[in-house]
């Protein structure tokens, strides 16, 4: 096949669900026959919290073919700049919060040749056929994401409650603050999951009983998903992309920041903990809506679509050349 499709990656080291999806993309592609590529700006950085073994390109332009596709995340979708004029491309939409993030409605760059838009939750699907007409785009394809279940697992349960501070800083350590000074916790592992490696945060997911979801703004909310994958209940904010997987019978929502009401949900969950059955029912409901083939056929079908579109050969430059900075 001789077709490349070529995914611009950011030059961040810090771990990101959106940067291990892009690699999870190319992982598909390339097992399907596709050369597909991680393409970086400058140099090729090796990402020491996961593992990966997909073909790399680093340069501030690469020269593309008429049998090419670029993926461009939605961060780079930059006011008045074409990154490939006349090549054929796509804008990978992982969190409909960025849509605008470097160019504003009005001044949302016309691409030529128009390129679709490919999402991966829900809402991100709903807001951008609102939008479709708006941003010029050719049209709107959902690829729902998977998640490693044989990573992912429950294992032997601890009374250990756990969260990812990166989202909210100030309120990880306020959570932190809240649930050391509680009696209720005596006994209770108290676990911020920072700076690990994708297995190392398996590991602990595996362990835990309850998970605090503190994402704002998400796209989809990958560590909700592999929370309940690995049998943890679940507390704390939908966030917007991260709806659907609340809908999970051992998820429970609460309001926007109100960070006593989840205080008080942990340790009502901890007085009276999930049975293993209904640990294991989480992580089956995981499985059965982020399926490995769901994904690699939603992404085949995107992906030949676009092939099927116009696109000529061209001059492309890298996006992160604008700089925008990723919050």
């Amino acid at each position: 096949m001789n077709h490349r499709v070529i995914y611009a990656i950011p030059d961040i080291t810090v771990p990101t669900g959106g940067v291990r999806v892009l690699y999870r993309h190319i992982e598909i592609l390339s097992n399907a026959g596709y050369r597909a590529y991680a393409w970086y700006r400058k140099r090729i950085l090796n990402h020491d919290w996961f593992s990966s073994a997909v073909r790399t390109i680093s340069s501030t332009t690469l020269e593309l073919g008429d049998d090419d596709l670029l993926v461009v995340p939605e961060p780079w979708v930059v006011s008045g700049i074409d990154p490939a004029p006349g090549c054929r491309k796509v804008i990978y939409n992982q969190n409909h919060f960025y849509t605008f993030f470097s160019a504003p409605p009005v001044e949302y760059p016309v691409w030529r040749p128009r390129p679709a838009v490919w999402v991966s939750s829900l809402a991100n699907r709903d807001a951008q056929l609102r939008l479709k007409d708006l941003l010029h785009v050719s049209g709107v394809e959902y690829i729902p994401l998977s998640i490693d279940t044989s990573l992912f697992r429950p294992t032997r349960k601890e009374r250990k409650v756990s969260w990812m501070p990166r989202k909210r800083p100030n309120e990880g350590s306020l959570l932190h603050a809240l649930l050391d000074a509680d009696e209720r916790m005596a006994g209770v592992t108290l676990m911020p999951i920072e700076g690990l490696t994708e297995r190392q945060t398996a590991a602990e997911l595996g362990t835990t009983s309850v998970f605090v979801a503190l994402g704002r703004d998400e796209g989809f909310g990958l560590p909700v998903a592999e929370a309940l994958a690995a049998g943890c209940a679940v507390v704390g904010y939908p966030a917007g992309g991260g709806a659907e997987l609340f809908e999970c019978p051992g998820a429970h929502p609460v309001a926007e920041s109100d960070i006593l009401a989840i205080v008080e949900k942990v340790a009502e969950l901890l007085c009276n903990e999930p049975s293993e059955r209904e640990r294991a029912s989480y992580a089956e409901w995981v499985a059965a809506r982020y399926a490995d083939q769901d994904q690699r056929k939603a992404l085949l079908e995107a992906v030949s679509t676009a092939f099927d579109g116009p696109g000529g050969a061209g001059e492309a430059v890298h996006p992160f050349e604008t700089r925008p900075v990723i919050p």
